[in-house]
């Protein structure tokens, strides 16, 4: 009697689950999407990486997966970088979310050919529009949209420019001469001079080699190095002496090289070496 009971009653508790699992389908939930973070991951000169963080979150009782990822990247409300990953796919468990991540990389010769007005900006805006598409039942294709906006400095390399190289006296026991080396930071951020080796010469002839201590340059900050020159007549020679004491013009010269680093924790620049020239001020 028992078991001729359970069997009456199988169907019917099947017949139960099969529509709650329908009911469940039927009532299909939109997934939502949004931008968890955006870092930085590399800058030079010349471009700027991104890595974008993306969270979905699937609020229906049953598993379902992505079916294709679309972005486009605008700078000042105009479209540098597109992509549209047909293939894209990403699990997502029932009542659960998951996360992934997408690499960007804008050159910044492409926004600044773009958008002239950039030229000479410290900083743009950007916008990403994005959006992840699924396939579900009842519902069908659908696309959920996502968006982030933010702005990213534009880096340069600090300037240098000699000033005045002015010449304070010369006689047979040597010269004294002053160097006024300007150092400009055009960044929207800080910037460290760590070290400044220079070799200084007068037209053809090599005259002394040094370094100039670190330097710290705040935001748009400009900062004059002064390098004093002191020459025996050992040391300068009596030509280099009557060259400096004649009448005719003496072109001065700085070259080197320049290590600096940023306050942004993604950018370490280079190494940049300079070659600059004024005319000896008597």
């Amino acid at each position: 009697m028992l078991k001729r009971l359970c069997a009456l009653l199988l169907p019917v508790a099947l017949l139960f689950s099969g529509c709650a699992t329908v009911k469940d389908t039927l009532n299909v939930k939109k997934p939502t999407a949004n931008v968890k973070d955006v870092n930085v991951t590399g800058m030079t000169l010349d471009s700027v990486s991104l890595l974008l963080d993306l969270d979905i979150k699937n609020p229906n009782g049953f598993a379902i997966n992505t079916n294709g990822f679309d972005l486009d990247l605008q700078v000042e409300k105009k479209s540098l970088a597109t992509l549209n990953m047909t293939d894209t796919r990403v699990a997502l468990p029932a009542n659960g979310n998951a996360t992934t991540s997408v690499p960007v990389t804008l050159k910044f010769v492409d926004i600044l050919s773009t958008l002239s007005q950039l030229q000479n900006q410290k900083e743009f805006a950007y916008n990403i529009e994005a959006g992840f598409k699924f396939n579900l039942p009842v519902l069908g294709d659908i696309r959920i949209p996502l968006s982030y906006s933010d702005k990213l400095p534009i880096p340069a390399m600090p300037k240098l420019s000699l000033e005045t190289a002015k010449l304070n006296s010369v006689g047979l026991s040597g010269a004294d001469m002053t160097l006024l080396v300007n150092v400009a930071n055009p960044n929207a951020f800080g910037l460290d001079l760590n070290k400044l080796d220079y070799q200084i010469s007068a037209g053809s002839s090599s005259l002394i080699s040094g370094a100039v201590k670190s330097v710290t340059l705040k935001e748009g900050e400009s900062q004059q190095l002064e390098i004093p020159i002191k020459l025996g007549l050992a040391e300068a020679g009596a030509s280099l002496l009557k060259m400096l004491s004649g009448s005719k013009d003496v072109q001065i010269g700085v070259k080197g090289n320049l290590d600096y680093s940023s306050s942004l924790p993604y950018w370490n620049p280079d190494p940049v070496s300079f070659n600059l020239t004024k005319q000896l001020s008597k």
